[in-house]
């Protein structure tokens, strides 16, 4: 898997989260400036919710690293946020199989479908849907 820029983003984000405390004031503060205050606010929420359902309902200890290289997880994680972002959920689900239990795949695609849209410059599934309609 190539890594791309908008990746190391939304790892550096979901790192945050995942850490919590300054590190995730950080974010949000980072997210309000870029993608912008509103759609940031939604993906800083959803990083934080992502986290959660990782936490609560992951299959095993999730590896979470700190340097430049994801680990195995994260690049799992990095390939459930571009199918979100392409719209590819079942393909999101399906990748989720290797960081949660089945009962909470869709839960966590739910949870980080924002935010791999915001970073990764697709338009949101909700402002898609309106201007399809």
């Amino acid at each position: 898997m190539h890594t791309t820029q908008d990746d190391l983003l939304a790892l550096h984000h979901l790192r945050a989260a995942w850490a919590g405390g300054e590190r995730r004031i950080a974010s949000g503060a980072a997210l309000a400036a870029h993608p912008g205050r509103a759609e940031g606010r939604v993906a800083h929420w959803s990083f934080g919710r992502a986290a959660s359902v990782l936490g609560a309902a992951a299959r095993r200890r999730l590896v979470i690293a700190e340097g430049i290289v994801p680990s195995a997880d994260e690049r799992q994680l990095l390939r459930v946020m571009r199918a979100l972002a392409e719209g590819d959920r079942r393909g999101a689900e399906a990748a989720s199989l290797w960081l949660v239990r089945r009962d909470a795949t869709a839960e966590l695609a739910q949870a980080l479908s924002p935010a791999a849209c915001a970073l990764h410059g697709r338009a949101s599934p909700r402002r898609q849907n309106a201007a399809s309609a």
